[in-house]
């Protein structure tokens, strides 16, 4: 089994929820109501630095986009909504 902690998130959500990766490796659709955009990043002394690219905002910026930032591990997530991001 995968330990990489985005297929794990996606695993549980599978169960009970449509996920299809709809752009690159980092976004997927959600009930065809919601995109969903991971970010991972591993601990580097308690910090955690992600990089979220201007363009990939851009292409989805229209739709219901959730930023996924992935802490380290798949029970540390932090979900923003676009609009707050």
């Amino acid at each position: 089994m995968s330990k990489n902690p985005k297929d794990l998130f996606l695993k549980r959500m599978e169960g009970r929820h449509f996920v299809k990766r709809v752009y690159s490796k980092s976004f997927y659709e959600l009930n065809s109501t919601a995109i969903l955009y991971f970010r991972f990043s591993k601990a580097h002394k308690n910090q955690f630095f992600f990089g979220v690219e201007s363009d990939d905002l851009l292409i989805h910026k229209d739709k219901n986009l959730f930023i996924l930032f992935i802490c380290e591990t798949e029970d540390k997530i932090a979900v923003i909504p676009i609009e707050d991001f």
